[in-house]
């Protein structure tokens, strides 16, 4: 049986600049879902938080302070990964990764906001291949808007079997403003499914204004 999983994430609140510290586990950083098995969950940094499993197959989030905001000449830089490996259950096949998160920003007078996602599959069994997809947003002009990338790790057209790997997901987020103006760009609530076969067109999220890029090896 073929399954895929999926991240979506919403945008989020409160201020903060990016810093470097302990690997943050979750509160349950082991744990098992209907079809896969999850362990040693965690983030760099903690603004991801930890995840509610609801359903039985879908993780839910809840960032802390996944914000980049400056005002008046200033910079502000936040930064965090999560890493979690997964390990399928028998007769499960997970083919494909998908993030759609939901970026908010905003731009009054001279600025500018930027967002980097890096999503990595690292293979734990299989000579620690790795699938890569990457995600540049960035805006420098007054406006404000929602910003849904389109991110997708095909594992399925990636043999063999990806069934036990390590997931890593690393999203940056930067802002400046010029005298007098202000910006940010944030991240809240997000959510990991896995769908039955057939749900990844109802997953679909139109990228708006990203580029995107993606490579194995």
């Amino acid at each position: 049986m073929k399954t895929f999983v999926a991240l979506l994430a919403l945008a989020g609140s409160a201020a903060m600049i990016g810093s470097a510290s302990a690997f943050v586990p979750w509160s349950n950083p082991n744990g098992n879902a209907t079809k896969f098995d999850w362990s040693n969950g965690g983030s760099d940094n903690g603004l991801f938080g930890s995840p509610t499993l609801v359903g039985g197959n879908t993780w839910v989030f809840f960032p802390s302070s996944y914000r980049a905001e400056t005002v008046d000449a200033g910079f502000s830089f936040t930064t965090d990964r999560m890493s979690v490996n997964i390990l399928a259950h028998a007769g499960e096949t997970l083919d494909h990764f998908i993030p759609q998160p939901t970026w908010t920003y905003s731009i009054v007078g001279n600025g500018g906001v930027s967002a980097h996602s890096r999503l990595v599959a690292t293979d734990l069994i299989n000579g620690a291949r790795t699938l890569i997809s990457v995600v540049d947003f960035s805006a420098n002009t007054p406006g404000s808007g929602d910003i849904h990338p389109l991110i997708d790790l095909d594992l399925i057209h990636s043999p063999p079997a990806w069934n036990n790997f390590n997931l890593a997901w690393e999203v940056t987020f930067t802002a400046s403003s010029g005298p007098g103006g202000s910006a940010f760009i944030e991240q809240r609530v997000f959510s990991m499914l896995v769908p039955a076969p057939g749900s990844l067109a109802m997953l679909g999220v139109a990228s708006l204004a990203c580029a995107r890029r993606r490579r194995s090896v």
